[in-house]
């Protein structure tokens, strides 16, 4: 907290800080299309958003319509418009994402699905640890178990100036962990010369509190300073907690856990909570000549939260504290892209998991250009990434030790012009790992055929790895605790360093088209197989002892992390399209699709188990007798549309759409039939005035219909919230 108030007072003096230049691999000048202030965006024609850029789907700027992967961008003007409270919730507005709140402003997120793979496992298996975040370039992956832990993100919804989204196996261009697609948060940057800033604050439902402030120096057209500090104060809609042992939801002091595992309620002291969170960030930029530049950015967040992400063998939702710093220098020099990156902190995700940790990253990318049609982008990358258990943590999970995962990487890119209507991108990348000690080669091959202006046709093979975590390859715990009358279940938990990596190949056709000036279409089939999933199996358990001491009979079981045979196979189709008229904008969008469980077992144990009350014949039900069948725990179909109208130059009218189809979650310690999750359609809304240039006034209206409903399993039940708020710019 001493360095999120630091960095606020930095902020209040116009401390300095400029966000990361829009092209990270080649260059905006200082007139870059994306440099506008809030005023700037309210007054742009929508017209302009159907012809916008993009830079990570090639790592160089070009259309989005022109772009051989299937991509999403996101701008400030549509997360402004819609109401979007959170980089979280601005997820809705991209096709192909799965978003489903747990608590009040805590968000699920998954991209084209893969949730709840494999069945049957604890909660930290379920989050979505395929896709990788970024901001401005700079991962911000978790290695301890996986995913992205979206609370701890240091910049918040008004630091971004657009959002990236690349759908698909990306690793050859950002790094093992871009396994189904890539999210890249791209921030703010000085508008104009002189001094600038901004303040937005919201209140609304349940006294959540979000507020963001910014100031902003151009010194000229090669320096900008931007600093920024964000603050979330949400509470939840609910504060009793789903008990998995009583299937109902209780006030705390009702929760219960027979087996008597680390449960601790005072780690509950503010059940009311949903989150709470304070950062800032401050930002440099120095622009040396037309084609060299530097950037340095660097913050702090801290910040609480419920939600469903670590297992304490009692109820889903679970207290998380995270405190972190980072700083990150990214540059152009002499042809070479740069890019270096340092995080650590401290986080505990709940349930007895406490830990420190640090991670450095560096890139550097050069571009051979062999005459108009021909580039060649050779590049190195590595990756260290070191975590230890704090000291008073409830639980050991690396049995106390400091580990260390680490990657050294080389790739080659070639986006070869075959012919005027003809292109190829592909590239491929090897990298060493040093758990699994070997090295994995991730690919991929885009073609584009531009039949004219209007059409586009694209193919694309790809395969990317994710890297192991830390629990899965060092885990090194014992739990044991008490069954009244007298048995004392003793569980031993161990990691595998030797764990093959999990891997996903892909196969997609695309067709892109203007209809007309002001209405595109876009059309893709995919159909992806991810392989080489890890869970925990019961691989011993010993005949009970009777300890003489104390009369109580001690049974044993060891656990090891294990590669188990499933493939998940994944056929999907997903449409979109964008219509721009003068003062209507529309994006709708939806996603079909089926997954599949090819040798997929309930069982987590091995065929040479000892019997045990869970599973009294391991020879006839174990992890390697396997079925086919299909994956009920993410949705069929979901997607939403947003609609943005501005009826005269003073007011704004966005709304929003998002649904999603029934699902049936299977969680380990949850009822055998699953979790049932049932289809839901929000509606939002949000009305904004702006009586003058610097001041608006406007109304946010979340799930106007009330649905209840429960959007993720033993997580809140979600309704109605509204927000009041006022944008200043000076």
């Amino acid at each position: 907290m001493k360095y999120a108030l630091a960095l606020f007072y930095i902020c209040l003096g116009g401390g300095w800080c400029v966000a990361q230049n829009n092209n990270s691999s080649t260059n905006f000048n200082s007139d870059s299309l994306y440099e506008f202030s809030v005023n700037e965006i309210l007054n742009l024609p929508v017209e302009d958003g159907i012809d916008i850029e993009i830079v990570s789907a090639s790592k160089k700027v070009e259309k989005l319509f022109d772009t051989p992967l299937s991509a999403t961008v996101l701008t400030r003007e549509e997360i402004q418009k819609a109401g979007c409270t959170s980089i979280m919730e601005a997820m809705r507005l991209v096709p192909g994402m799965v978003v489903r709140e747990q608590t009040n402003g805590n968000y699920d997120i998954h991209l084209r699905g893969l949730d709840n793979v494999p069945p049957y496992s604890l909660t930290p298996v379920s989050v979505n640890t395929t896709t990788l975040v970024m901001i401005d370039n700079r991962p911000v992956y978790n290695n301890f178990s996986g995913g992205t832990l979206w609370e701890t993100l240091p910049v918040d919804i008004s630091d971004v100036d657009r959002i990236e989204i690349i759908r698909g196996p990306a690793s050859v261009m950002f790094g093992p962990n871009a396994v189904s697609g890539v999210i890249n948060i791209i921030t703010l940057r000085p508008a104009r010369q002189g001094v600038s800033s901004s303040v937005n604050v919201q209140y609304g439902s349940r006294n959540s509190l979000l507020a963001n402030a910014s100031v902003s120096y151009k010194v000229n057209e090669k320096i900008g300073i931007r600093s920024s500090f964000n603050r979330q104060l949400r509470k939840r809609q609910q504060t009793d907690f789903y008990n998995f042992y009583s299937g109902s939801y209780l006030p705390l002091d009702s929760v219960s856990n027979p087996e008597g595992f680390a449960f601790d309620k005072n780690d509950y002291h503010e059940p009311e909570l949903a989150l709470d969170k304070t950062a800032a960030n401050v930002y440099l930029s120095y622009q040396l000549k037309e084609d060299n530049y530097l950037q340095l950015s660097a913050g702090v967040e801290n910040s609480k939260a419920h939600k469903a992400y670590s297992d304490n063998q009692t109820t889903a939702l679970t207290p998380s504290h995270s405190d972190t710093r980072y700083v990150s220098l990214s540059g152009n020099l002499l042809g070479i892209r740069l890019h270096g990156s340092y995080l650590e902190g401290a986080q505990d995700l709940g349930g007895g998991a406490k830990y420190s940790f640090h991670t450095e990253d560096v890139n550097a990318e050069y571009t051979i250009s062999l005459g108009k049609k021909l580039e060649i982008v050779p590049g190195i990358n590595m990756r260290y990434n070191t975590y230890q258990d704090d000291q008073h943590a409830l639980l050991k999970m690396l049995g106390g030790k400091k580990q260390h995962i680490s990657t050294i990487a080389g790739s080659l890119r070639l986006d070869y012009q075959l012919t005027p209507q003809l292109r190829l991108y592909s590239g491929g990348r090897v990298d060493k790992f040093n758990t699994p000690d070997k090295a994995y080669i991730s690919y991929h091959a885009a073609l584009t055929y531009k039949l004219n202006e209007n059409h586009l046709l694209r193919a694309v093979v790809s395969k990317a790895y994710r890297t192991n975590f830390f629990v899965d390859s060092y885990m090194d715990l014992t739990l044991s605790g008490f069954i009244p009358p007298n048995i004392v279940p003793v569980i031993r938990l161990k990691g595998n360093d030797h764990l093959e990596l999990l891997s996903s190949q892909l196969f997609e056709l695309g067709y892109r088209v203007n209809v007309i000036k002001k209405l595109q279409f876009d059309a893709e089939f995919f159909q992806s197989y991810t392989h080489d999933f890890s869970n925990t199996i019961n691989i011993l358990s010993k005949t009970p002892e009777l300890d003489p001491s104390t009369g109580n009979l001690v049974v044993y079981e060891d656990i090891q992390n294990l590669n188990i045979p499933l493939t998940v196979k994944q056929t999907g189709l997903t449409l979109s399209a964008i219509v721009m008229l003068k003062k209507i904008q529309l994006r709708p969008f939806l996603t079909l699709q089926q997954t599949r469980l090819m040798d997929f077992s309930q069982s987590t144990y091995a065929p040479d188990a000892m019997p045990s009350p869970g599973n009294p014949d391991p020879g006839k039900e174990n992890y390697l007798l396997t079925k086919d069948i299909e994956h009920k725990g993410t949705p069929n179909y979901f997607g939403g549309v947003f609609a943005g109208f501005r009826p005269f130059a003073k007011l704004d009218i966005g709304f929003t759409s998002y649904l999603y189809g029934s699902q049936t979650y299977y969680h380990l310690l949850g009822p055998d039939e699953g979790f049932e999750v049932p289809s839901k359609m929000l509606i939002n809304a949000k009305v904004a005035y702006r009586p003058t240039r610097k001041i608006a006034v406007f109304l946010n209206a979340k799930n106007l219909l009330n649905d209840r409903s429960v959007e993720y399993a033993a997580a809140d039940r979600i309704g109605f919230s509204a927000f009041g708020g006022m944008s200043l710019e000076f």
